[in-house]
């Protein structure tokens, strides 16, 4: 589901790197940043593990509120069935003046 994840977010035009951006202050406009946090819930039986989750993180950065691309990658995150997904952060960074929001997925593997 990764790969898909990351071209369904490049696919609304807004830029997206995954795991980082090299060079980020260079960007003039909106940009994103899909990242592995690692694994979520696990289930054993018998000793072994049975099943799993991976979670990422999606990051939006905007030098505007950013209203119309949050609902941009909400829509690309709500299109995707298995996924789950929740707003976890919305703070305004002072040192660079952009609107970030963070949401956090969780697939099963």
């Amino acid at each position: 589901m990764w790969t898909e994840l990351l071209t369904a977010l490049r696919g609304t035009g807004i830029p997206f790197a995954e795991q980082e951006w090299r060079n980020a202050g260079k960007l003039n406009g909106d940009y994103g940043i899909l990242r592995l946090r690692g694994e979520g819930d696990t289930v054993w039986a018998d000793g072994h593990r049975q099943a799993g989750a991976m979670v990422a993180a999606v990051h939006l950065f905007t030098r505007s509120v950013g209203m119309a691309q949050a609902e941009a990658i909400r829509a690309v995150l709500d299109s995707f069935e298995g996924l789950s997904y929740r707003l976890e952060d919305t703070l305004f960074e002072d040192d660079t003046h952009l609107t970030h929001r963070v949401w956090i997925c969780e697939w099963s593997e």
